[in-house]
């Protein structure tokens, strides 16, 4: 009845209606709750890393710390049982961490990644030191360990060794510690009274720490009385005034030896295969190894054993209790023998990622790869928050599967999902539950046909699409019959070709399907490398009418492209490729049957130069595009191979954002695949490296207002992000007013959402009060109103 109101006077101006209805808005106002809304800000990143595999843990006063080998860390708190995430996404300054290392005395937590860039964490700040990493020199600047003593951290490099000063958080000295001068790769440091002792690949070295400069490298000698001194040393500390440290045999067990009173004493001798770290906490030292994890006493007596096959660190901390370092279960806490509880942050179970599809904000990712079969065994699903493994463990019916490589959601019925896998068909989920695979093995008629000369059921499927209707279609690789679609009535179709091009030496992969319901994919492979379009004229059981063709791409000016690398279809049924020059678009992509040889030109885009030449370059031409995605607005995401991640305007004139490794929280600047929750907007990042995501401007639009939904609202005194209008017709036209008709602020939406900064025409921010939001289609057939309460 309200909204009907104010369709009556949607004719007049903002300012008329508030004079004539003042009573009604502030009624409007009053008799609705403020709707609380919290979710992820526009802008913002956040990660979906793996924190499963655990590779350092410290204690940092009531916190445990432990760094994981994707990249990032998390801790848990004694305090209130809640666990943490720390990556590149919320502050950390790069990806790949090494060790991690605290400093008691200076409140400081050390993390050191593997190009040798440097965090250091204090309270809530954390200071980036990267000179390591960008020290220009030949050899390994990869970071081993960190060492504490006195008022520096010591760190083992691939080099030497890097003093870090903790007073003035500065790099101090490095020391070149090999014979002659020469580089040698430190694992591990500790200290006596009298000398700094290096672990490196190459045996034992000492140096003086008075009355010396150990810059000077004739100022290092190698211990030349500890058996095999030539072998290397991974693992040294001291313990109550022993030198323990351990020699790694690569052909046998580890010997650990303790040095005391002149004399190398064996200590458990050949007793462990591989021993990673030997720690002391709070008075005890613990030795981690591949099988166990002892903790010894002053007296040298062994106090507790705990198994840990896969355990790669572990500490004591003050309560008594242990804390490991895990490779499968993030970091396991045993407060007492025999009872242990895993601990991690949800997220995937491998940073892997090829394909990921979403849809109704169900997202499920392949993390196998058709370019490296085998790579990993499943896939994840995340909904509700929350992520789920899609492997032999969850699913036992998939034990036989090797990789699951594309997948597809049922836009008719997002519990419906689909797994193309190399070699072994088809997966298919159903309301989250195994349902069945798709192979020739199965009764359906005509079966899928196999890869020929193969003893078992090979059937490589790369590509996987659902069209509008609830139709899958899906492709198979080095097979003469490479196109299939099975049905919603649950029938299986096949399609033969006039093409000879599909052999066993020939892939196709990366389905995409027009708005003209046109298939078109791309061929790879030995034999001919392009896009293959086929037009069933709209009837899937009559082949008479189909149209079929194979194309070399091209741009306007006849220049073909060597690869083809990605493929998807916009909002306005535009068809763009990504090659390795960029992308280019096929603006009426059904000609290309009309006219085989003209058709089948796309185009490039062409920038303008800011030079006045009149001249202008294609759209990133340097560029190889290894994915597309669209948003709700018809915005072009590109990742690429090694220059990141690309948001373009609509038509694809104007860069809206590029974001780097360098420039952003991206973890990686190889972009393998990217997918849009287009009902939140967020964007998910699949790289080489994990999946991160950024929550984008643009949403779905839809055909009326009736979800108007604004947030955050109200909007708080110490909230500085964007506030969002969403659930919007397309490019709604958005005016804002105070409650006495005064235009403070009007945009546009993109696609089904427009955003506010929260500050007026004049830069500044808006007062305390309550401000009116109107809100028209384009065309002015359909009108909105809603309201915002502001607090300055």
């Amino acid at each position: 009845m309200m909204v009907t109101r104010f369709l009556k006077y949607s004719r007049l101006s903002v300012k008329q209606i508030i004079m004539r209805r003042p009573f009604f808005i502030l009624f409007l106002f009053l008799s609705t709750n403020l709707f609380l809304f919290s979710q992820v800000a526009i802008g913002k990143w956040r990660d979906h890393l793996s924190y499963n595999y655990g590779i350092f843990v410290v204690e940092v006063e009531n916190k445990i710390y432990c760094a994981t080998e994707g990249g990032a860390l998390f801790y848990y708190n004694k305090s209130d049982n809640s666990i943490q995430k720390l990556s590149k996404a919320n502050g950390l300054s790069d990806v790949g961490v090494s060790s991690i290392a605290y400093a008691s005395n200076y409140k400081t937590l050390i993390v050191a990644y593997k190009n040798a860039n440097i965090d250091l964490i204090i309270g809530n700040t954390i200071f980036n030191i990267p000179d390591i990493k960008n020290k220009n020199f030949a050899g390994s600047k990869s970071i081993n360990k960190i060492s504490i003593h006195n008022n520096k951290a010591y760190i083992s490099c691939g080099f030497g060794i890097v003093l870090l000063n903790l007073e003035r958080n500065e790099i101090a000295e490095q020391y070149i510690i090999g014979s002659g001068g020469s580089q040698i790769a430190v694992l591990d440091i500790t200290f006596d009274n009298q000398y700094i002792y290096a672990a490196t690949e190459k045996g034992i070295m000492k140096g003086a720490l008075s009355g010396t400069n150990l810059i000077d490298f004739s100022n290092w000698s190698q211990v030349t009385d500890i058996p095999s001194y030539n072998s290397k040393f991974n693992a040294i500390n001291n313990y109550n005034d022993r030198i323990f440290v351990n020699t790694v045999n690569t052909s046998g067990k580890d010997a650990v030896y303790y040095y005391e009173n002149g004399v190398w004493n064996p200590f458990n001798a050949n007793t462990y295969t591989d021993v990673y770290h030997i720690n002391i906490c709070h008075g005890k030292m613990i030795l981690i190894t591949d099988e166990k994890s002892e903790i010894y006493n002053s007296s040298l007596i062994l106090e507790r054993s705990s198994a840990s096959y896969r355990t790669l660190d572990a500490i004591v901390d003050i309560d008594g209790g242990i804390w490991f370092a895990d490779m499968y279960d993030g970091m396991v806490m045993e407060p007492t023998p025999g009872q242990q509880t895993k601990l991690r942050p949800n997220g995937p179970h491998s940073n892997t990622v090829y394909d990921i599809s979403i849809e109704n904000s169900n997202l499920w990712a392949a993390a196998g790869s058709p370019d490296n079969p085998g790579s990993y065994i499943g896939g994840y699903a995340f909904a509700n928050e929350n992520w789920r493994i899609i492997d032999y463990h969850t699913y036992p019916e998939t034990s036989a599967i090797p990789n699951l490589n594309v997948v597809a959601v049922n836009p008719t019925d997002s519990s419906h999902v689909v797994y193309g896998t190399y070699g072994y068909g088809l997966v298919e989920f159903r309301n989250r539950k195994f349902s069945r695979i798709l192979d020739e093995t199965n009764t359906i008629n005509p079966t899928i046909k196999p890869i020929p000369g193969y003893g078992h059921s090979f059937v490589r499927c790369n590509g996987v699409k659902f069209d509008m209707d609830g139709n899958l279609w899906f492709l198979t690789s080095s097979t003469n019959n490479p196109l299939y679609v099975l049905q919603n009535n649950g029938k299986l179709k096949t399609f033969d070709f006039n093409f000879t091009g599909f052999d066993i030496n020939q892939r196709t992969q990366k389905l995409t399907i027009t708005n003209d319901r046109d298939i078109w994919f791309l061929l790879t492979g030995n034999t001919r490398m392009g896009v293959f379009a086929f037009d069933d004229n709209g009837t899937i059981e009559n082949t008479d009418d189909d149209q079929e063709l194979f194309f070399e791409p091209k741009n306007q000016e006849n220049k073909k492209f060597s690869d083809i690398l990605s493929i998807a279809t916009d909002k306005d049924g535009n068809v763009w490729l990504g090659t390795n020059e960029g992308p280019i678009v096929y603006y009426q992509p059904s000609n290309v049957f009309l006219d085989s040889e003209n058709g089948t030109e796309g185009n490039q885009i062409n920038i303008p130069r800011n030079d006045g030449s009149g001249l202008g370059d294609y759209l990133l031409a340097t560029e190889s595009i290894s994915a597309i995605a669209i948003d709700g607005a018809n915005r072009k995401w590109f990742g690429t191979i090694s220059s990141g991640l690309y948001l373009v305007s609509e038509d694809g004139t104007k860069l809206i954002q590029h974001f780097t490794a360098e420039n952003s929280p991206l973890i990686s600047n190889y972009i393998t695949t990217i997918a849009i929750d287009n009902k939140t907007g967020e964007v998910f990042i699949g790289t080489d490296k994990g999946i991160l995501s950024y929550k984008g401007e643009a949403t779905e639009s839809f055909d009326d207002f009736k979800d108007v939904l604004v947030y955050p609202n109200p909007v708080r005194e110490d909230y500085t992000g964007l506030i969002a209008i969403k659930g919007l017709v397309a490019n709604t036209i958005v005016k804002i007013t105070d409650v006495n008709g005064n235009l403070v602020y009007e945009t546009r939406s993109l696609g089904g959402q427009a955003t506010w900064d929260g500050k007026n025409f004049s830069g500044q921010r808006a007062a305390t009060g309550v401000y009116l939001i109107f809100l028209a289609s384009e065309d002015g057939s359909k009108t909105f109103m809603t309201k915002l309460l502001f607090i300055h």
